[in-house]
């Protein structure tokens, strides 16, 4: 809770970072303080994004929202054959969908499996309100053709338990991330590169790869102000929707990471160059 976070409701309310009412933090001579707002502010806004560079969090309180009686919400996963089209609908989220509507939240997610060679995408879809449906500001997730769905009215606690569900675990595991502006083409680009770059490694045991696309809405980053402010630096960015992009790996053998980890560490920079090139690479994260 001192990188960033986010969360179902972060369309509504801004970063989880944004609503920590305050911190218990050891410093370097030992020293416990608490943070808030009205007590060692400075530090506080610090730890609003600036990790673990100020000393060691031990407790803090975050503020929490009233749950409506339920929530709208599931897994649809998408075939191969729809991934064009789901990424129209990835770009139109971030720059609409997201905006226009914040009791939505949907965190795009492909996976590639070096066993057998596909590609799929599956998404978690959100609506943060008691209804039998999604709204039309959801509709494209739900109009592209999937291969399974379990949206449902539902409780958050059976969400969070589905989420974090069925994720490969490898004895290896590498996870990382860049931010850019959203754009179209590169979102396509990116994630082409990405699972051409995988398919070297796919009969590397257990080889699975993740990439996301993580939106921060112009209203979540003015949460943040509105909020007394963080660390992240997001305040001059204007009415444009940003994309964290996330580029995660693992598979089963530590005989394969010095072969396979330096690899990644160079397809991801040169992403990040490509981002710089286009004009489209944000310096969070």
């Amino acid at each position: 809770m001192v990188g960033a976070g986010l969360s179902f409701f972060g369309n509504r309310d801004g970063l989880a970072v944004d609503n920590i009412e305050s911190y218990e933090v050891v410093i370097a001579n030992g020293t416990v303080l608490h943070t808030s707002t009205s007590s060692h502010a400075g530090l506080h806004w610090a730890l609003k994004g600036g990790n673990n560079n100020f000393g060691v969090v031990t407790h803090f309180i975050l503020r929490a929202f009233k749950n409506p009686g339920g929530v709208y919400g599931g897994l649809v996963t998408y075939p191969e054959s729809s991934l064009d089209r789901i990424n129209d609908v990835i770009y139109d989220y971030h720059t609409k969908g997201a905006v226009e509507d914040v009791l939505t939240h949907v965190l795009p997610e492909y996976g590639y499996n070096g066993t057998t060679n596909e590609t799929t995408n599956f998404s978690p879809v959100v609506y943060n309100a008691r209804v039998n449906a999604l709204p039309p500001s959801l509709s494209g997730w739900i109009e592209t053709p999937h291969t399974n769905s379990t949206l449902r009215l539902t409780q958050y606690h059976d969400l969070v338990e589905e989420f974090n569900a069925g994720y490969p675990d490898g004895l290896v595991q590498e996870q990382r991330v860049f931010t850019v502006y959203a754009d179209r083409q590169f979102f396509k680009d990116v994630w082409f590169l990405f699972r051409q770059w995988m398919q070297k490694y796919r009969h590397v045991d257990g080889f699975y790869g993740l990439h996301c696309n993580m939106p921060i809405t112009p209203r979540a980053v003015a949460q943040g102000y509105a909020k007394g402010g963080n660390a992240l630096g997001l305040e001059n960015d204007g009415n444009r929707t940003l994309s964290v992009l996330y580029f995660g790996i693992t598979f089963n053998n530590l005989a394969d990471r010095d072969r396979i980890l330096p690899a990644h560490d160079i397809f991801v920079n040169s992403m990040r160059a490509l981002a710089a090139e286009r004009g489209l690479l944000n310096r969070y994260m």
